[in-house]
């Protein structure tokens, strides 16, 4: 079954990016849920196969399962990345420093 899942989830994101790449000749910028390569290193190998280049934030600024990243410094990398084109965030990494800091927040 996750396998049949994983294959959809791949296939609509990769339909999704196909559709930027004659739209979005600038970088991709994308501040993923947290640190683990689920979110960070694989949603940028598929924002790749659009053919444009890929910004993502730093492993290190990113935040863990037992630390959550610094909202403003994620904010401060964003305002350092030139062009126009898509961005992609994550909510929970810019309002909580992350996925599990959102859950276990008051």
């Amino acid at each position: 079954m996750y396998d049949r899942f994983a294959g959809r989830f791949l296939m609509c994101c990769a339909l999704a990016l196909g559709g930027w790449a004659a739209a979005a000749p600038d970088s991709l910028h994308l501040i993923p849920l947290d640190s683990r390569p689920a979110t960070r290193v694989l949603p940028a190998a598929i924002a790749g196969l659009r053919g444009g280049d890929v910004q993502v934030v730093p492993a290190e600024q990113l935040g863990t399962a037992g630390r959550g990243a610094d909202p403003q410094a994620l904010l401060a990398w964003l305002e350092r990345q030139a062009g126009t084109g898509p961005l992609v965030v994550a909510l929970d990494s810019l309002a909580y420093g992350g996925l599990v800091q959102s859950r276990t927040s008051p």
